[in-house]
């Protein structure tokens, strides 16, 4: 990644938000799904930092399995 000059961002949620966040997630199932654009096992984590590179991407989930 530094080679590549990646950026990997992430967010921070606060312990006191949550009960607002989940009480609303049910209404805003269908609109947090669709922000969710690729979904990939833990064992393609490289493709899915390429594919998190690409501007057509949204969010790019990596799945662990059980």
């Amino acid at each position: 990644m530094l080679t590549s000059e990646m950026t990997i961002t992430s967010a921070v949620g606060y312990p006191d938000e949550f009960p607002e966040v989940i009480a609303e997630m049910p209404r805003l199932q269908e609109k947090i799904a669709s922000l969710i654009s690729h979904r990939l096992p833990f064992g393609q984590v490289l493709k899915g930092l390429e594919i998190a590179a690409r501007p057509q991407s949204a969010k790019v989930m990596i799945e662990f399995e059980n």
